[in-house]
């Protein structure tokens, strides 16, 4: 798919794209795991990074043999203490600025997340982003999570714009793979702490001073 040449909305994922939230996220998940007794390599954690815990966490308890289900693990995760009410939390170098940018050129801005509303808006309206997005479509607002495009379907609905006008912005191949089933052209970000191979993506940057629109 091509790069529309003046796109009318730009649609970005939310951890490790405008806020690098991702290593707490791992470590929580890191360690409720452990307490089970199930270790994993660094590239296995860092390979659950934008993706659904209830699909990703059940290989590795079955391959651990424990005899925790994933309700389990899932009530225990949500446990932990919550970095997106609590934890310090920045915008993303450079991200403020770029979405400022596009907001004076007149182009719609929204957010597209597997996280939660809560946390999201929560997270957001602490770094003083909210008002920055005419949309954010997140985990509850469709029946499957990234890597199935309805997420981006549904932001693409409530703008009122087409997929072939917009630009997404994703940090994981879950989300590439969400942005491009719904027909948008989309820009790996490799700028946050945790940098997942992009192979798929139309383009990449590495940091928001790259990125162009």
């Amino acid at each position: 798919m091509g790069r529309p040449a003046c796109p009318s909305c730009v649609l970005f994922d939310f951890d490790g794209t405008l806020c690098d939230t991702e290593p707490a996220g791992i470590a929580q998940i890191d360690a409720v795991l452990r307490s089970y007794g199930v270790v994993l390599s660094r590239d296995e954690l860092i390979s659950l990074a934008g993706h659904d815990d209830r699909v990703t966490i059940p290989p590795f308890l079955e391959r651990a043999g424990v005899p925790q289900a994933i309700d389990d693990f899932l009530r225990d995760l949500a446990a932990c203490p919550n970095y997106y009410f609590n934890g310090p939390l920045e915008p993303m170098e450079g991200s403020v600025g770029f979405i400022e940018g596009l907001r004076g050129r007149g182009i719609a801005c929204a957010v597209v997340s597997s996280s939660s509303s809560a946390n999201v808006i929560m997270a957001l309206n602490r770094m003083g982003m909210l008002s920055l997005f005419d949309a954010i479509v997140c985990r509850e607002m469709a029946e499957l999570p990234k890597p199935e495009p309805l997420l981006y379907r549904r932001a693409l609905e409530f703008l009122g714009v087409t997929a072939a006008s917009c630009v997404a912005f994703e940090d994981s191949p879950s989300g590439v793979a969400a942005a491009q089933a719904a027909g948008i052209y989309t820009v790996g970000f490799r700028g946050s702490s945790i940098v997942q191979e992009l192979p798929s993506a139309d383009e990449t940057v590495s940091c928001w001073r790259e990125a162009r629109i």
